[in-house]
């Protein structure tokens, strides 16, 4: 049996800060990061939410048109993306989770969403591997990983930090 833990939220984050009891100031943090490649030129962005990511890609393999929300499924891999602010290419992908979900489910949709989007920036850059030949995409395949936990993290244990107020 795995550890459940609590639901995704899937919320942008607001801070309000006050001046006389009045509202003065509010920042909205979005949950989107962006994660630079140092070995390859390409960007991998991981978000929580499709209302974070919208209005800021577009498809540049398909005349840039906007990306497309996908109706079924909790993580997608968007592949060649352009960040329409900053003109960067790289890959976008989108965690969704509802309700509650196994840590073992996290632990398998990040791996399968991390080869997904190592063989769509390597497919970009024309390179190539094979199974004699994969060191190279399988160290892609956990920086991946490790950026997508480094998102998901946050919003795992931001439930339990909230708790304890």
């Amino acid at each position: 049996m795995g550890t459940l833990l609590k639901g995704f939220t899937n919320h942008l984050c607001r801070f309000i800060a006050f001046r006389n009891g009045s509202p003065w100031l509010e920042i909205i943090v979005i949950m989107l990061k962006e994660f630079n490649c140092e070995i390859y030129p390409r960007k991998l962005w991981v978000a929580t939410s499709f209302e974070d990511v919208k209005d800021k890609f577009v498809c540049h393999k398909n005349d840039e048109k906007p990306i497309e929300k996908y109706e079924d499924g909790n993580a997608y891999t968007y592949q060649c993306v352009m960040h329409k602010k900053s003109k960067k290419y790289g890959t976008l992908i989108l965690f969704v989770f509802e309700g509650e979900v196994l840590g073992s489910d996290i632990v398998k949709r990040i791996a399968h969403e991390s080869l997904h989007a190592v063989n769509s920036i390597f497919n970009e850059l024309g390179i190539e591997y094979d199974l004699s030949n994969d060191e190279h995409a399988a160290y892609m395949v956990g920086w991946v990983a490790k950026c997508c936990w480094k998102v998901l993290q946050n919003e795992i244990y931001k439930e339990n930090d909230e708790s304890k107020d």
